[in-house]
């Protein structure tokens, strides 16, 4: 890439670099993000696997009822 940017003007490429670091930086906020969902997810599955009672579940997650429940048929 950093090859076809030279061929660019300097105004032109520092364009293509910011939008090529905005993509990258929305990626990897996504990726993490849903790094934090898989994770709220398994804690649950783990609470309900303990016999937590779902109310408690939701409270301390965050998570909505409907996806603990959810969560507790898999």
């Amino acid at each position: 890439m950093k090859e076809e940017t030279k061929k660019l003007a300097p105004k032109e490429a520092d364009m293509v670099f910011e939008m090529m670091n905005s993509y990258e930086r929305r990626g990897m906020e996504k990726g993490i993000q849903e790094g934090r969902q898989e994770g709220l997810q398994e804690a649950a599955k783990r609470m309900l696997a303990e016999g937590m009672d779902v109310a408690l579940i939701v409270k301390l997650t965050k998570l909505p009822e409907a996806e603990v429940r959810a969560l507790a048929l898999e």
